[in-house]
């Protein structure tokens, strides 16, 4: 985990926290990760894994780094999987119709609802639903350093590259050679997790408080 957003985070004030970043931009080639509504729907879709603690995660808002080419009213496509083996596996949850916030191509995409993740290995993908006519490509930009975890992972269902990248999910090394590190730039926000300690003290508060209520309770009888 690389720690907090850091300068890239655009929400100082709303009340969630970085549960999880990765945002240190390579500025390098960026990949595609976009749903065409002008092609069938037709998906070149990427993702990227993380993991989550042990008290588990609230996930509120999702942010991503991105060259551009947002068309302003286009929403995103959030979804989560489960890990099999080193790339997604199992669907977990989808989001669709997700609003953005762009600034200097940092793209803030808050969810419907939080998800809710206990701990364990997951995969996250985001894309843009977007025509390719007049917009064209949207592109998640790679993340800078040594590798986190796997290596990002991608798949063209349809094969609209023609086969450079598979039909199902493949290692980002299998399909884009060359890169030193196979990771992309994203943050995760929601609650704080409150540690078990402080559980413990909030516990025990609870209980002097019934035992306070069942002395006066006694008192008055």
């Amino acid at each position: 985990m690389e720690g907090p957003a850091g300068d890239y985070d655009i929400s100082r004030g709303v009340n969630d926290a970085a549960l999880y970043s990765q945002m240190n931009s390579d500025n390098g080639t960026s990949y595609a990760s976009q749903e065409f509504p002008d092609f069938g729907n037709s998906r070149l879709q990427s993702a990227d894994d993380f993991i989550v603690p042990t008290g588990g995660w609230d996930i509120e808002r999702v942010e991503v780094l991105s060259p551009g080419n947002g068309d302003p009213t286009s929403t995103f496509i959030v979804e989560i999987f489960a890990d099999n083996a080193g790339i997604p596996g199992v669907l977990l949850h989808s989001q669709i119709g997700l609003p953005f916030t762009e600034i200097n191509q940092l793209f803030s995409i808050p969810l419907t609802s939080p998800i809710q993740l206990a701990e364990g290995h997951y995969w996250i993908s985001v894309m843009i639903d977007q025509s390719f006519s007049p917009y064209g490509q949207w592109y998640w930009q790679p993340h800078a350093g040594s590798q986190i975890n796997n290596e990002f992972a991608n798949q063209d269902p349809d094969q609209l590259l023609g086969g450079t990248w598979p039909v199902t999910w493949g290692s980002g090394s299998s399909t884009i050679g060359g890169r030193v590190s196979y990771d992309f730039c994203f943050a995760l926000y929601g609650p704080p997790p409150i540690p078990i300690s402080n559980w413990a003290i909030y516990f025990g508060i609870f209980l002097i408080g019934l035992f306070v209520i069942f002395r006066f309770r006694r008192r008055l009888a």
